[in-house]
């Protein structure tokens, strides 16, 4: 018997409450998360350029950047979502256009700023 299985039959749960993943529908947004998701879209809404959220390992950053992305989507913001932590520079902003579908002319970093921009 699965003992996954055995701990949500006994609790009545339907799913997993702890995923590997994480988890946007059943997240609970407490009063500082609301503040931070609502000064995060403010910020690209209104064009502010980019937003970093930092923090310690399994405080949610990654959760919170799939809850502001699904916000985003809901207002009909396009959005790339980069979970690759290496990247930097060039090929950070070529990952975003390739996200974006946006294709620059050259492959320098004024190239593929100006093609984002534009």
């Amino acid at each position: 018997m699965n003992p996954n299985n055995t701990y949500l039959g006994h609790f009545h749960l339907k799913y997993n409450p702890f995923p590997v993943a994480p988890d946007t529908e059943n997240f609970y947004v407490s009063g500082p998360i609301k503040r931070i998701t609502t000064e995060i879209c403010h910020g690209i809404e209104t064009r502010k350029g980019f937003m970093v959220l930092v923090g310690e390992v399994g405080l949610g950053k990654s959760t919170i950047g799939r809850k502001i992305v699904s916000i985003l989507q809901e207002s009909g913001v396009e959005t790339s979502l980069i979970l690759h932590t290496g990247l930097q520079g060039v090929d950070l902003i070529k990952e975003i256009n390739r996200d974006f579908k946006i294709r620059a002319q050259g492959n320098g970093l004024g190239d593929q700023l100006r093609q984002l921009n534009n």
